[in-house]
């Protein structure tokens, strides 16, 4: 599974690939903000809770710049419920 992901929750993000390609291992998944995974410039609001409940997410947490230096890990989450969730950038299985 690819770990590399874009900078700035919330904000515009640069990625050395495309979120398709980034995230190609990911079978079956749904991209739930934006529905087009193929640029790599997003501007992303989490979901609400419920469209997550029983997913598994993968939250991307970075730096602020944007600079492709400072992008850092997916973190893979699995939960059966989620009740609260930061905007930040998310998609789900």
């Amino acid at each position: 599974f690819h770990t590399h992901a874009c900078a700035g929750t919330g904000a515009n993000c640069q990625t050395p690939e495309t979120y398709a390609k980034l995230f190609s291992k990911a079978s079956n998944h749904v991209w739930v903000s934006p529905a087009d995974s193929t640029s790599a410039s997003h501007t992303w609001t989490a979901p609400a809770a419920n469209q997550l409940s029983g997913k598994t997410v993968f939250s991307v947490g970075c730096t602020s710049t944007g600079d492709p230096a400072g992008i850092c890990a997916v973190d893979v989450t699995v939960s059966s419920s989620v009740k609260t969730v930061a905007s930040g950038v998310l998609l789900a299985m």
